[in-house]
């Protein structure tokens, strides 16, 4: 009987290494996928835990970003980070390093997200399970397609506090992502952490 105990222990940690092994795989190629893209655009929309959703968008191009959500907007330029929150009528203005910080930044793929979770694939659901190494409980599933090439869906969170954000398909596209206009923002206060 310990004997068994001692196989199934053992097995148990080779199909865990190997569904680990599979979802940094699968994790690496998306990655990939998306930053040979370097110019790429996509919309998506977001269902919040208070029961409201909302669309959004997305453009990449280098170390350019724009994110657009409800009435708020991101724009990363090379070293500066804007954020403006059109309901607080104001303007953050950042180091986009401080940006690097958070899970989901597209401008650093799926490097930053594998420095800070541990990955596992689930094959019955074609989803990966990302688990925080420290820190936050917040546990991000990525839904993939059939053929593991893109993402569909992204649930993030914990607890009561779930964000499910379905992605459209990326678009391949030349156009680059909108500049901050800070003439646009007459009258906004502008808070600047720089």
């Amino acid at each position: 009987m310990k004997r068994f105990f001692v196989i199934a222990v053992a097995l148990a940690a080779v199909l865990s290494c190997y569904a680990d092994e599979r979802g940094v795989e699968i994790m690496q190629r998306i990655g990939r996928r998306y930053s040979s893209l370097n110019t790429y655009s996509l919309t998506f929309s977001a269902a919040l835990p208070d029961g409201t959703s909302s669309g959004g968008e997305l453009s990449v191009s280098g170390n350019r970003l724009y994110l657009k959500m409800a009435d708020n907007e991101i724009f990363v330029e090379d070293t500066v980070r804007y954020e403006v929150h059109s309901r607080q009528r104001e303007i953050i203005i950042d180091r986009a390093d401080a940006y690097d910080k958070e899970s989901f930044n597209p401008l650093k793929g799926v490097d930053g997200l594998m420095s800070k979770y541990n990955v596992e694939y689930i094959e019955a659901d074609r989803a990966l399970r990302l688990t925080p190494k420290t820190g936050n409980s917040d546990v991000i599933h990525i839904y993939m397609s059939v053929d593991g090439e893109s993402v569909e869906r992204v649930t993030l969170g914990g607890g009561d506090n779930i964000v499910t954000i379905v992605v459209s398909p990326v678009k391949y596209t030349t156009r680059q992502p909108a500049a901050f206009n800070r003439a646009q923002y007459s009258g906004y206060e502008v808070i600047d952490f720089r």
